[in-house]
């Protein structure tokens, strides 16, 4: 056998191989042109100077009228009003009042003259023992104070 007879199948299949493998490869295409970049416009300063000297502050007429060495100011130890404060109740244990009724009647009973009263929610702690959210406000008279801190309130 010759070298001829030989490689010629063997450089036939070679040459097949070669063919499918161009036949199979990717197609590599022209790039596409881009388009031009966006120039984006650039700051403009608009400073504005700062004054050296701050503008003059104006002055505001008199609210109200001084107190002169003759007149006196009430004490309000012994007469006006005072709000007083009580939570609801404790976190974890029952309320020690209903509503805002039941809190205004605990002071009634108790002779305690009142002259306005309101609900509120206060951001407290979360943990048992600690007062709850909403709290009951009271105003009173002075003289009543003594009174309604011996029962559980706090002045405000």
């Amino acid at each position: 056998m010759s070298l001829l007879t030989t490689t010629r199948p063997l450089l036939g299949l070679c040459g097949l191989i070669a063919l499918l493998l161009g036949a199979c490869s990717p197609i590599i295409a022209e790039p596409e042109p881009t388009a031009p970049p966006v120039m984006l416009p650039t700051a403009v300063s608009t400073a504005v100077p700062i004054p050296t000297d701050p503008p003059p502050l104006a002055t505001l007429p008199p609210t109200s009228t001084p107190i002169t060495e003759t007149e006196t100011r009430p004490d309000p130890e012994t007469s006006g009003n005072v709000w007083v404060i009580h939570p609801q109740g404790l976190q974890c244990e029952s309320n020690q009042f209903e509503d805002l009724k039941d809190a205004v009647n605990s002071l009634s009973t108790k002779d305690v003259t009142v002259l306005a009263s309101e609900e509120v929610s206060l951001n407290v702690i979360t943990v048992c023992g600690a007062p709850t959210s909403i709290h009951y406000r009271v105003q009173i008279e002075v003289s009543d104070l003594d009174t309604a801190v011996g029962a559980g309130w706090t002045e405000e």
